[in-house]
């Protein structure tokens, strides 16, 4: 028996890798441990500089560090445009009042992605699913990354490079999910119709709500069995695991 649908897409983070805490850096903020890269982002910028800028703590930079990305994220939920990760830290060093080119940016961005792709690790028990779903039918993955090398960096690290095309990016493509643009760019990409496409990913908003305006069916990878948020329909799968989607996608 062949699969139910011809082509699968897939979201990135936390559908295909997922993002290990434990891996992740901290700053110390008034004795509390908080996860963040931006005391990392900080020494980076401290050594680059060669001294602190006057007047800046870690805990400071940590502050402008988080007033900024969540101006970003207000910006790109109501545009739906993705803003490059190196537009993130110029507006953080204008901020905190540094003046700093685009070989400090360049610098900065490298630091703080080191860190979130060590942080996103592939799950080996999945390996045998994935690679055997990628034998019987095209499979890609579309997702919201900021920073396209680093993105396919986590593909290729893990030997999964070979298995996805399309590779549908956010920074590459301009859009970001749910906005249509970047799921169309993957259909057109397998060409295929989205009725017969499955969309697999973890974001209710951005992965349901994309798919489904789309045209395709979704499933939600949802491990804590979380409420579906208000407006967003019901996907055609809930599942806790990818490995769950194995006696639907391969029968």
């Amino acid at each position: 028996m062949f699969p139910p649908y011809r082509a699968v897409l897939f979201d990135l983070c936390n559908t295909i890798v997922n993002f290990d805490e434990t891996r992740y850096p901290t700053i110390d903020m008034d004795g509390t441990e908080i996860s963040s890269t931006a005391g990392a982002v900080f020494e980076a910028l401290v050594r680059a500089l060669g001294q602190a800028p006057p007047g800046l703590t870690a805990a400071g930079f940590h502050g402008i560090f988080l007033h900024v990305s969540a101006e970003i994220g207000i910006e790109r939920d109501a545009t739906r445009r993705e803003i490059p990760s190196e537009e993130r830290f110029r507006r953080i060093l204008r901020a905190a009042g540094i003046e700093g080119g685009d070989k400090l940016v360049r610098h900065l961005v490298a630091v703080h992605m080191g860190h979130l792709t060590g942080s996103l690790v592939f799950d080996e028990r999945h390996r045998p699913f994935v690679e055997g779903l990628s034998k019987r039918l095209p499979i890609g993955i579309v997702s919201n990354f900021d920073h396209g090398p680093s993105a396919r960096a986590i593909l290729a690290r893990d030997n999964l490079a070979p298995l996805f095309d399309p590779v549908v990016i956010s920074i590459e493509n301009g859009w970001r999910k749910p906005h249509p643009a970047i799921f169309e760019e993957a259909l057109a990409s397998i060409g295929l119709p989205p009725e017969g496409v499955l969309f697999v990913g973890d974001t209710p908003e951005a992965d349901l709500l994309g798919a489904g305006a789309a045209g395709m069916d979704a499933a939600w990878i949802n491990p804590r069995e979380a409420p579906l948020p208000d407006g967003v329909p019901p996907p055609r799968y809930t599942v806790r695991d990818l490995l769950d989607l194995e006696d639907i996608l391969l029968p």
